[in-house]
């Protein structure tokens, strides 16, 4: 199964869905910057990243370029909560450092209610559920 995202202009919601296939930090970059190029970016205000069972490895020097990333893409970027689901310990710890570099409101958590309430979106729970489905 390949990374997948999906934006959801009517309620400027970006889905990002990471498979559990080995991931370098190159694909989480390249990931990362083909959103970010995406002609809807700018108007996604809520952002849930589902890493659930995904696996990465990555040097933590090169956190840096992820915040060079954002930094790039700042004048565009209307995101206003960013939330984390995840489940690995090295991927908590990637999105942990990450947050830290890039002082942002960017939240982590472990199950989809909590990402749910974290991001503070107008629809129920159960729609939620089917919007993170894909």
């Amino acid at each position: 199964m390949a990374d997948k995202y999906k934006i959801y202009t009517e309620l400027n919601l970006l889905v990002v869905k990471i498979s559990q296939e080995e991931k370098s930090f190159e694909d989480l970059y390249n990931l990362a910057k083909e959103i970010r190029q995406s002609k809807d970016f700018s108007i996604i205000h809520y952002t849930f990243i589902d890493f659930r069972g995904a696996k990465v490895s990555f040097d933590r020097d090169k956190i840096k370029d992820f915040k060079n990333l954002i930094d790039e893409y700042k004048n565009i970027d209307n995101q206003q909560s960013v939330v984390y689901v995840m489940d690995e310990p090295m991927i908590t710890v990637f999105v942990h450092l990450l947050i830290n570099k890039v002082n942002s409101t960017r939240k982590y958590c472990s199950t989809v209610h909590k990402a749910y309430d974290l991001l503070g979106l107008d629809v129920s729970l159960e729609k939620f559920e089917e919007l993170i489905n894909i």
